[in-house]
């Protein structure tokens, strides 16, 4: 007389019929619940957009005029969207993706669609909650997958699959259609392995997409239900990688050099990233991280001993004082655009050498952009970034100024 699962998370690309399924599996709920549990139903769905919330409601709501329509009332009040069924209080709600959703509410079905954008505290701290006191209370998660940095469909994610060891005790139920890792865009046996259903419509549309898609991290996500870091990345995890190297940086006789030394937003992190342009016109990056002001400028002292004639740049808020060998030059707000796209090109014109560093590889393929209005200049911004990214703000500065034309040796041809 219970259900199996308390949640159900449900992975799969778009367009696989979620909304199809969300309007059933809330339908039911809404008209069978009560015969079955013995208590008015109280259901809810949001997802991160209140118009994707809307469209499943609308739809469900239509059908069931069609099938019940001296059962059915509907409100369509924005806000108070919401479909009532039978004479004891079973009711259907929108309810908006923040904190306070669900306040009031005693919750015996929640659906949240797209939840890789949903906040997690939203379930957490306002819609969970509320199903404590209901009969066999159930929790949907429907998504197609998103970036690594959505801790919400991650967690429980996570959870169902260590649950799996143990399939007696299991109370998350998790269904998803993936393609194997490493699968390359193009490859269509990825397409399929990600594909609920598969036809030669579907596989004609997909080919499409992989022919003209501009990112394939975006691709990876929407088709073969792969996880990014990024949605939105700046640059892709492809061109990223074919530059790592294990070679050293040249040395200081052939370019010293330019450090960009920024804070994480938090103040907890101290990074620097060193570029090193050479003669071929590649430019070589080494990162370095700090958790105190006192270790990094030791560090840097070090460093700077045996690659004198270095240049330092640093945001204001990193007191570093004067270093012996190095020039200090403070950031200003121009160098945040000026190594922006320089920085961009170089990496996917294979003109870019970087050691496999995990944290730099992550704050990279991480970091968020800002653009300044809208035709302006872009930069990384750690406020759209999901993680702490000083090393990719540093390395924006030093690329910046390496790759500057300004700068750049003249070749001098001396003829007897």
């Amino acid at each position: 007389g219970t259900l199996r699962w308390s949640t159900v998370v449900l992975t799969v690309p778009r367009q696989c019929g979620k909304s199809i399924l969300a309007q059933a599996v809330m339908m039911w709920r809404l008209c069978c619940g009560e015969a079955i549990w013995g208590e008015p139903q109280m259901c809810i769905s949001t997802a991160q957009d209140l118009k994707i919330a809307r469209t499943i409601w609308e739809a469900a709501s239509v059908r069931l005029l069609r099938r019940a329509g001296d059962q059915v009332r509907v409100m369509r009040g924005a806000g108070q969207e919401r479909i009532e069924f039978g004479e004891f209080g079973n009711r259907w709600s929108i309810v908006a993706p923040t904190a306070t959703a669900a306040n009031g509410l005693s919750v015996s079905m929640a659906m949240i669609d797209e939840a890789f954008a949903v906040p997690e505290d939203v379930v957490r701290s306002s819609i969970r909650p509320t199903m404590l006191a209901r009969q066999s209370p159930q929790l949907w998660m429907v998504s197609t997958a998103g970036e690594t940095s959505s801790r919400l469909l991650q967690d429980y994610r996570e959870q169902a699959i260590i649950q799996m060891e143990d399939p007696e005790k299991a109370n998350i139920l998790i269904m998803e259609w993936s393609a194997l890792p490493g699968r390359d865009i193009h490859d269509q046996e990825g397409w399929k392995e990600a594909s609920p259903i598969w036809d030669g419509d579907r596989a004609a549309f997909i080919e499409e997409e992989a022919r003209t898609s501009r990112s394939p991290e975006v691709f990876a996500a929407q088709y073969l239900n792969h996880w990014t870091r990024n949605l939105n990345a700046w640059v892709s995890t492809q061109a990223w990688q074919s530059c790592g190297t294990s070679d050293p940086i040249p040395p200081r006789e052939v370019n010293p050099g330019t450090i960009g030394v920024e804070i994480g937003k938090d103040g907890r992190i101290y990074g620097a990233t060193l570029a090193v342009t050479d003669d071929s016109g590649v430019t070589w990056l080494q990162a370095h991280v700090e958790e105190s002001l006192e270790g990094m400028r030791a560090w840097l002292g070090d460093f700077c001993k045996e690659r004198r004639g270095v240049t330092i740049i640093h945001h204001k808020t990193v007191k570093l004082g004067d270093i012996p060998g190095a020039k200090m030059q403070e950031k200003k707000a121009e160098d945040d655009f000026a190594g922006f796209y320089p920085a961009k090109m170089a990496i996917e014109e294979g003109m870019m050498r970087h050691p496999e560093d995990e944290q730099l590889t992550e704050q990279v393929l991480s970091a968020g952009t800002w653009r300044q209005g809208h035709d302006g200049y872009v930069k990384i911004s750690a406020h759209t970034s999901p993680i702490e990214v000083p090393l990719a703000r540093g390395m924006i500065w030093a690329v910046g100024r390496e790759l500057d034309p300004s700068r750049r040796r003249r070749v001098v041809v001396a003829a007897a």
